[in-house]
């Protein structure tokens, strides 16, 4: 820590050097590839085979950016988001000691916790580095597993106090609740609109057939029903989609990992699978730009907004730059400044000085009025 020999800034300084705190990352990865490619069966991975596919032309990488810029340029639109273009260096690229450093190197060796120079040891059900990391993943198996209504938003009830709640995004527990090392891969497909429908209208024709002999077949018939009148009426957006998680750890610790997994996903009030015989398809797949190689077979037909109720997008408000009240992120623990005095009124945020400070015995009223003054 930096001391500048002020007794109240060097006391900040202190507490907060060196002290652990939740962090998280969010990645956009747009996924161009052929219709063999994606619609193969996870027995088809290239994880299994050699890639036999002829690399894109040039007229064909053009498009794949060009449809990658009209998604920019959609993103850009909502004032809330600001978006990075990543570039090459920064997914592969050498550090100041010559190691490999960047977003590939980073998810191979789960975000730092592995050393690189163990070698991967890859068993159905797991991933072994060495004897001190093992990683394992859960995945929701199908739309059965959803529940039947979803929200967009998910409240915190810790944080949250009588008519004032506190909201994470809707995928929240899979995110930045579920406090440990973990990564989150969602999948979007999108197929052109005919042929989702073709494909819904051939289930439910399967599903109707067995209708006699099978309750649960007749649902399913009249739930499909119900769904393709509604896409026509209000042009719903169909998907193929899939979520996984993969969560690492010593192996001491797997049981632990499990339950808290599983506990996350049943505060979405959702069943989740564990993996137990492919697994390292699954992290194979969730390597940037190897997205298409997720089997076709893990994919589940769901419609879009649903699915993106699910989403990981949190963000927080660091405040305005030059603030000087130090204040803490209650649910990361990360330490930011925000400004209630002259650049908030300069900007029309207040319209005076006054500061009404609140708390319980010992919560630290004085020591912030202090710091103000």
């Amino acid at each position: 820590a930096k001391l500048s020999g002020h007794f109240l800034e060097d006391s900040y300084e202190r507490h907060f050097d060196g002290r652990r705190y939740l962090n998280g990352y969010s990645y956009i990865f747009l996924t161009f590839s052929s219709k063999s490619v994606i619609e193969a069966k996870s027995s088809s991975s290239g994880f299994l085979r050699n890639l036999s596919v002829r690399p894109p032309k040039p007229d064909e990488i053009r498009n794949a950016a060009s449809v990658a810029q009209q998604f920019e340029a959609v993103l850009q639109n909502n004032p809330l988001l600001m978006l990075e273009p990543l570039k090459a260096a920064d997914f592969i690229r050498r550090g100041e000691h010559g190691e490999d450093v960047g977003l590939l190197p980073e998810y191979l060796n789960f975000f730092g916790t592995a050393d690189m120079n163990y070698p991967l040891e890859f068993e159905s059900s797991h991933i072994r580095y060495g004897d001190d990391i093992m990683a394992k993943a859960w995945y929701v198996e199908d739309a059965d597993a959803y529940p039947g209504t979803v929200n967009s938003v998910n409240i915190v009830s810790g944080m949250s106090l009588g008519s004032v709640p506190v909201t994470l995004s809707g995928g929240a527990p899979i995110g930045f609740d579920l406090k440990i090392p973990h990564v989150v891969n969602r999948y979007v497909l999108t197929l052109p609109r005919k042929t989702v429908e073709q494909e819904l209208e051939q289930k439910k024709k399967l599903m109707t057939s067995f209708s006699l002999y099978s309750a649960s077949c007749r649902v399913n018939a009249q739930e499909l029903e119900y769904y393709l009148d509604e896409n026509a009426r209000n042009g719903l957006v169909t998907v193929k989609c899939f979520t996984d998680v993969i969560a690492w750890g010593h192996p001491s610790e797997i049981d632990h990992i499990r339950s808290q997994v599983k506990t996350a996903f049943s505060n979405l009030n959702m069943t989740v699978s564990e993996e137990m015989k492919t697994m390292p398809l699954l992290y194979y797949a969730g390597i940037p730009g190897a997205a298409a190689e997720l089997g076709y077979d893990y994919y589940m037909t769901s419609e879009m907004n649903g699915f993106l109720c699910h989403g990981l997008w949190d963000g927080y408000d660091f405040g305005i730059k030059g603030g000087v009240v130090k204040v803490c992120d209650r649910n990361r623990m990360i330490p930011f400044s925000i400004d209630m005095q002259s650049v908030a009124r300069d900007k029309g945020y207040v319209n005076n000085l006054n500061i009404l400070v609140v708390g319980p015995s010992g919560s630290g009223k004085s020591f912030a009025v202090n710091h103000l003054v």
